[in-house]
């Protein structure tokens, strides 16, 4: 396939990627959490229209790089909000507790 030709083609399924993500944002409001893998799906899919006119080979090797490259903020993206989720949680717990303490159902002893 031509560059122009799979050009095209990739500018075609990243219009129809954006109505997708756009439509789970709003369907999905915490979908807006995991940008990281909305950029990685991306990235797949310009490798794979490349693919059609650099050939499989030196699509893998992009394919590698885009993988290389982007692991660490995909990583660091995954541990932030686990730990934002982790940290939530623990000020659940201790706002319940205060509570308790407040209105005498708890003691602190």
């Amino acid at each position: 396939m031509t560059p122009l030709a799979s050009g095209t083609v990739l500018f075609l399924v990243c219009c129809i990627y954006s109505f997708v993500v756009e439509y789970a944002h709003r369907r999905w409001p915490s979908a807006r959490h995991y940008t990281f893998a909305e950029v990685v799906l991306g990235c797949a899919i310009v490798v794979a229209a490349a693919s059609l006119a650099i050939g499989w080979e030196d699509a893998v090797v992009v394919a590698l790089y885009f993988c290389v490259g982007g692991l660490p903020m995909s990583a660091g993206a995954i541990v932030g909000h686990v730990l934002d989720d982790h940290r939530a949680e623990q000020e659940r717990k201790a706002e319940a507790i205060r509570g308790r303490v407040e209105e005498g159902r708890f003691s602190a002893d």
